[in-house]
């Protein structure tokens, strides 16, 4: 089982979505090339975590304050992503249990991918 991390943090901001979007077409294209010898291909896309590539990236200092930023940008309120989870994510695409589980990109980040982040003008307007 092959399995890519797709990040978010760098320093320039074309990258980011460019560096996703390669990873996601080398994931689906490298499982159907490797289907055929039994081996499944994957990708991980995690939302923002407090790492010190992170940190760099965004110019941030402490863990808190960083989590605190990716907590205010996150739809799923109350949760804050740690390393770990990634990691258990990776671990069962790693596994057994995901044997049937090929050219797949998993998203962990909390309905982030799929809200449109621009609705938050109305909570903007509500508090002016």
């Amino acid at each position: 089982m092959l399995c890519f991390p797709c990040s978010l943090a760098s320093d320039v901001w074309a990258q980011p979505a460019i560096i996703k979007q390669c990873c996601v077409g080398l994931t689906k294209n490298a499982a159907v090339e490797l289907g055929k010898y039994g081996i499944g291909v994957n990708c991980l896309s995690p939302f923002g975590i407090a790492t010190p590539l992170f940190k760099s990236s965004f110019k941030l200092n402490g863990d808190q304050e960083t989590e605190e930023i990716i907590c205010a940008a996150a739809n799923l309120k109350g949760v804050t992503l740690k390393v770990e989870v990634v990691a258990q994510a990776e671990l069962y695409l790693g596994s057994d249990d995901s044997r049937y589980v090929s050219g797949h990109n998993l998203f962990i980040d909390g309905d982030f991918s799929i809200v449109n982040p621009s609705f938050n003008i109305f909570n903007y307007l509500a508090e002016s």
